[in-house]
């Protein structure tokens, strides 16, 4: 995936110069844009942060549908985590036991409804960036401009329920 190079004569001889092959270029690219498997990174962080990370670099094609790809996983598990919930309360009501599962579920359901709103966050402060409001000088942030709709959306939401 990486192979070593030629240090220079002007480089810290503490580091240690690699390119990335086309095979390491093809496998970044297949996990990035590939499913996200539930649990942790070796560095502790889940898949979605360390795939956010690397967003910032990608082209704008590519971005914009690894979101919707993203979205569409947690979307996907948040059903499933749903479906799971609803049959360990009803199995727990039949049991007539005390039962922690179906408030591990909506705890793991409220988890994921968090990381769709990011996606959903992300995704208005990349259109607001690619579309060139970042640049206009006004004096709002993206963030600021993102935390504007946010707040609108969720006003909108609260007047509807």
């Amino acid at each position: 995936l990486i192979v070593s190079v030629v240090r220079g004569d002007d480089t810290d001889p503490r580091r240690a110069p690699y390119a990335i092959t086309d095979e390491g270029i093809a496998a970044f690219d297949a996990w990035f844009t590939g499913p996200m498997l539930p649990g942790s990174t070796t560095s502790g962080e889940d898949q979605l942060a360390a795939r956010i990370l690397f967003l910032t670099d990608a082209p704008g094609e590519v971005a914009v549908r690894v979101l919707t790809v993203w979205q569409d996983a947690l979307w996907n598990r948040a059903k499933a985590i749903d479906r799971a919930r609803e049959s360990a309360l009803e199995e727990s009501s039949t049991n007539g036991g005390f039962d922690v599962l179906p408030h591990l579920l909506a705890r793991r359901l409220r988890h994921v409804a968090a990381d769709i709103e990011l996606i959903d966050e992300l995704r208005r402060a990349y259109d607001v960036w690619s579309s060139g409001e970042h640049a206009s000088g006004n004096g709002a942030s993206t963030l600021d401009v993102v935390a504007a709709s946010t707040a609108a959306a969720a006003r909108l939401r609260h007047r509807s329920a």
